[in-house]
């Protein structure tokens, strides 16, 4: 988990101060090269400027060469910042915005630099004894718990509010004493402002403005690109960044600032806390093909009361779950223009097997173009499906866990649904991978319950679509890892050896993310399916590995099932290798 750091900064009007400050950029050579418009468009924005030395580099990710980010550079700190595709236009309009946003920050947390103001103490202190400053080295240790003491030395009345910051870009006002944003603090009196928090990954600042006169706090308030919404949390399309409204003006502030290390946690964040085991939400744009597979049918309210009444070993815990938690089975992938690629056991097990294999007619829907469980996009019926022969459909893990699903044509088509190429190349030992999904993200020892983590926590669907990175392993230290359990068809993921260098989240797949796809070249043209999560011991436990369906295995039965699906039935077919 990487350290949080949490700057406070005390802004009192009074000391000269010049017009706001351009953010110095550095644009990386290839992009200058191939979009030489960038340097008058960075130039045109009012607010930046190609310079050095630079905060900010203008560049693309290693692996998705067409994507531009924003990357800080030296002691600037912000959060890589992703503007979307440069082809497309996404990336030059969202640019000038979030350089806005960038500029506003540093003009405030600049002031920090400038003359000391003149009759105004503060300091951080111990809630404990809040007329005493703490040394700088406890500030360091207590972070954001420790309150801030502000006290008025001046002969003038001041009129005060709090603002926070942080790598996120966006700036919000604290709440005062009884719910106040601005307060008066007479001469000789002061102010115990409380702590801010667990502020957020990276660097924060809280800043304290003080005036002469009263003023309107708002004006320095802008909305961060990056939300709890799915589509803006990784990367900050056009339509994330609102308006950037003119910095107020700066004349006559001052400041004083202290930076702290906020080593504070939420509770049980002392175990690590992997999305889809170690990784990340999706960006719009980069998961078309992606679907979710969910319940038709909702627990009753009889059902969600009989299970409080279990014993704690066997309950499911419906009571704690959400809605769309409760509504999800599986993940899938589009690999055409209606038909989506799963594991069988998502579909032709339990309440599924014959004679009801049917009943996934009705039982079962799929959900295609979000990225969020449970809502947005467009749902589509199943139609038909298609069952490898060779899966008995009495559990997962099993050898030919694979399934492909017809959805209903005739419904119209709103989004600009792609489909998937299938890889028809096994990967090697040693390559990279990508899978994705909504299953549960943290590390359960096999065996468990996987419905609670090792620390004892209830286990919850994530609401954004996660993706993570992992590496196959060789099929002999697989098999010696799975009690030699791995079948032909069968492939092994375990966190990649980069990852594990540099003290990274273990990467895995745990439940609900079945049938979700395992992507090779993930992000580029170049993209394709090369595995279906299929089952493991446990989650992310030590060396333990997920196990996925190589889709390259079955891409002769893929092309089979393709050609025998049709409407209002549940077909089953072999491997056309072994008929020959």
């Amino acid at each position: 988990m990487r350290a949080r750091f949490l700057a406070a900064l005390f802004l009192v009007c009074g000391a000269g101060a010049g017009a706001a400050p351009k953010v110095a950029l550095r644009i990386a050579p290839e992009v200058d090269r191939q979009y030489p418009q960038l340097r008058l468009d960075i130039s045109k924005s009012g607010v930046a400027e190609v310079a050095e030395p630079a905060e900010l580099l203008l560049t693309t990710g290693d692996e998705l060469s067409d994507y531009a980010e924003l990357d800080p550079v030296g002691e600037f700190h912000t959060d890589i910042i992703r503007l979307g595709k440069l082809t497309s236009g996404d990336a030059q309009a969202v640019l000038p915005r979030v350089l806005a946003l960038v500029q506003r920050q540093k003009a405030v947390i600049d002031l920090a630099k400038g003359r000391a103001p003149d009759g105004i103490e503060a300091c951080k202190v111990d809630s404990q004894q809040p007329h005493k400053c703490l040394p700088e080295a406890q500030v360091r240790i207590q972070g954001a718990l420790a309150p801030i003491l502000v006290r008025n030395s001046s002969g003038e009345a001041k009129f005060i509010t709090v603002l926070e910051t942080t790598s996120k870009l966006g700036i919000g006002l604290t709440e005062l004493r009884a719910s106040e944003e601005i307060t008066r603090l007479a001469p000789g009196q002061h102010i115990l402002i409380s702590p801010s928090g667990f502020g957020t990954i990276g660097e924060s600042h809280q800043i304290v403005i003080v005036s002469d006169h009263g003023f309107d706090p708002s004006a320095f308030v802008q909305p961060s690109p990056f939300t709890s919404n799915a589509t803006c949390f990784v990367r900050a399309y056009p339509d994330c960044v609102r308006d950037v409204r003119p910095l107020p003006t700066l004349a006559g502030l001052s400041a004083i600032g202290f930076t702290y290390q906020d080593q504070n946690r939420r509770p049980g964040e002392d175990e690590m806390q992997p999305a889809m085991g170690g990784g990340q939400p999706v960006a719009r744009g980069d998961a078309d093909w992606m679907v979710e597979l969910y319940s038709t049918l909702p627990y009753s309210a009889a059902e969600i009361e009989a299970d409080k009444k279990l014993p704690v070993a066997e309950q499911k815990y419906l009571a704690q779950r959400t809605p769309a938690e409760l509504a999800h089975a599986c993940g899938g992938t589009m690999i055409g223009r209606d038909l989506v690629l799963t594991a069988a056991h998502c579909v032709a097990t339990g309440r599924f097997l014959p004679p009801n294999e049917a009943r996934i007619f009705t039982d079962r829907r799929v959900r295609l173009g979000s990225l969020l469980l449970g809502r947005g996009g467009e749902t589509r019926a199943i139609v038909g499906m298609v069952v490898h022969q060779g899966y008995t459909g009495q559990g997962s893990g099993l050898p030919n866990d694979i399934a492909l699903l017809l959805l209903k044509s005739d419904e119209p088509v709103r989004l600009g649904i792609r489909s998937l190429n299938v890889s028809v190349a096994m990967p090697t030992p040693g390559a990279d991978l990508v899978g994705l999904g909504w299953g549960y993200t943290k590390a359960v020892a096999p065996g468990a319950n996987v419905l609670m983590s090792m620390s004892d926590q209830l286990q919850h669907n994530p609401d954004s679509l996660q993706a993570a990175p992992l590496e196959v392993l060789a099929g002999p230290d697989c098999n010696k890892r799975v009690n030699n359990m791995l079948k032909a068809g069968m492939m092994c993921l375990v966190t990649p050896r980069a990852v594990a260098a540099a003290s990274g989240a273990p990467t895995f797949s745990c439940r609900g993310d079945s049938g979700g796809p395992l992507v090779r070249n993930y992000g580029t043209s170049k993209e394709e399916l090369a595995g279906l999560t299929s089952w493991s011991l446990g989650c992310g436990y030590k060396d333990t590995p997920s196990v996925y369906t190589d889709t390259a295995y079955f891409s002769r039965w893929i092309d089979a099932a393709r050609k025998a699906i049709k409407p209002g039935v549940v077909i089953r077919i072999g491997d056309p290798a072994a008929s020959h």
